[in-house]
């Protein structure tokens, strides 16, 4: 650990600038190792956003989400535009091909809506980005850069658990568009999530993606005009709640 302190404090010397470094340690049969180099990036350095006043509940209708201590990401209120919401379940039971379907409507939905200020919110079960579709939606950077913020879902039932991306290579990726994550496990850090309320709305899918009658019941769009939808998250105390109604305001 001394070691890896004094190679990040060469290196952000040189830099001038914090990094974020990939690296192997070969060891040999004696004991000595050596540490090489794979990747140095510089961090980008934000500033924390304003403090969040969270609505009374008379304020608002439903919860659809409220969790606390498991996200990652600066303060905001934000109201969402678009929700898209995809079921871990009827993900887990497609054909293995036919999950780059749901890759490809997010990238639809993703690059339809680049560049119109919509506030955007993915709710998708376990790793996004990754590149085994058994362990989540097998998706690039790309297909999801417009949204505001990620939750990643946790379905034992299916497999799916997710972990926080610190160290990862979506981390700066996160970090660099100020996208919030968050993940919805099934324990105590998860207060509430109504994924029933959030599959009974009108879904809009077939405004955006050319295979929407294939993946009905597995990928779900509400649009904002039904509902209005709030996001509140306070970076200090990691709480995060997403409300919906016309009690919203």
């Amino acid at each position: 650990m001394a070691d890896m302190r004094d190679i990040l404090a060469l290196l952000q010397a040189q830099y001038e600038y914090p990094v974020d470094i990939e690296y192997t340690i070969n060891v040999s049969p004696e004991g000595k190792y050596v540490v090489d180099l794979l990747q140095c990036r510089p961090l980008q350095m934000s500033s924390e956003g304003e403090a969040v006043a969270f609505p009374d509940k008379g304020q608002y209708d439903r919860v659809l989400v409220e969790t606390k201590g498991v996200s990652m990401g600066f303060s905001r209120h934000l109201g969402i535009d678009v929700l898209v919401y995809i079921d871990a379940i009827a993900y887990y039971q497609m054909p293995y091909s036919d999950k780059y379907k749901v890759r490809n409507a997010l990238y639809e939905i993703n690059w339809k809506l680049r560049g119109q200020n919509k506030r955007m919110l993915l709710i998708t079960p376990g790793r996004i980005c990754t590149s085994s579709p058994e362990l989540g939606v097998p998706s690039s950077f790309a297909d999801i850069s417009e949204f505001d913020a990620i939750l990643e879902v946790s379905e034992t039932k299916a497999g799916y658990v997710p972990e926080l991306s610190y160290g990862s290579h979506i981390f700066q990726d996160l970090v660099e568009a100020g996208i919030l994550y968050s993940a919805v496990f099934e324990e105590a850090s998860t207060l509430h999530f109504d994924r029933e309320h959030i599959q009974a709305a009108t879904n809009a899918l077939a405004s955006y993606a050319k295979d929407a009658e294939e993946l009905e019941g597995i990928v779900f769009v509400t649009e904002s005009r039904e509902e209005k939808i709030e996001l509140y998250y306070d970076m200090t105390t990691e709480h995060l709640l997403i409300t919906a109604g016309e009690g919203n305001h």
